[in-house]
């Protein structure tokens, strides 16, 4: 089955239903919302609401703010920052709030589990930026979030939150098919994501 929609010149484009599968997989698995959706999962574990409130904040709030902004500002082609050459500085501004949601964590004492998820997103990214800009190579953020994610609901709630690790090669499908990135960008992202993210969180949670 497939439709036709338009570009801006009028030429129409054919759009499968694997097309539009892919368009929905992306947005849906967008960091903008995995983030603070496994800040409140492992946040609420703890059983206190501040400090899962907090989290979502530097993990979630900011960094969508960040994003959002930049695109109101057009420093930034589309949400999913999608141009390499526009990544070094949302990674940066990005990076900027978990490192000051980390000193919340330490200086306020915050529970492991909130403290552990924002250093594996910390270090996660940390990782990417270094692939990003220094390998001036457009690793994949969506798959790292998710084997992330997997890695670390695993950890928190038990062998069979790693069924949430299904997610991922479905994710790095949706990036590759809609040609946002190449089959090795997105697997390195979810390699980097399950061992850098979950590591991190094993050491400090």
């Amino acid at each position: 089955m497939t439709t036709d929609t338009r570009t801006t010149d009028g030429t129409a484009v054919r759009r499968t239903l694997a097309d539009r599968l892919a368009a929905f997989i992306n947005e849906a698995s967008s960091p903008i919302l995995a983030n603070p959706l496994v800040s409140i999962a492992v946040g609420a574990s703890t059983g206190s609401w501040r400090w899962t409130a907090l989290l979502t904040v530097f993990t979630g709030v900011l960094p969508a703010g960040v994003i959002f902004g930049a695109l109101a500002v057009q420093r930034i082609s589309d949400h999913h920052v999608t141009d390499r050459d526009e990544r070094p500085l949302i990674m940066a501004s990005i990076l900027g709030s978990l490192v000051l949601g980390l000193a919340v964590c330490l200086i306020g004492g915050a529970p492991g589990p909130v403290t552990a998820v924002d250093a594996a997103m910390l270090t996660t990214l940390g990782v990417l930026a270094v692939i990003t800009i220094v390998g001036r190579w457009k690793v994949s953020v969506h798959s790292a979030v998710w084997a992330g994610i997997a890695a670390m609901l695993a950890l928190t709630f038990g062998p069979w939150a790693l069924l949430t690790a299904l997610a991922v090669p479905v994710v790095v499908w949706g990036r590759v098919h809609v040609r946002d990135h190449t089959l090795p960008q997105a697997v390195v992202g979810a390699l980097t994501g399950a061992v850098v993210a979950g590591l991190t969180f094993a050491l400090i949670h």
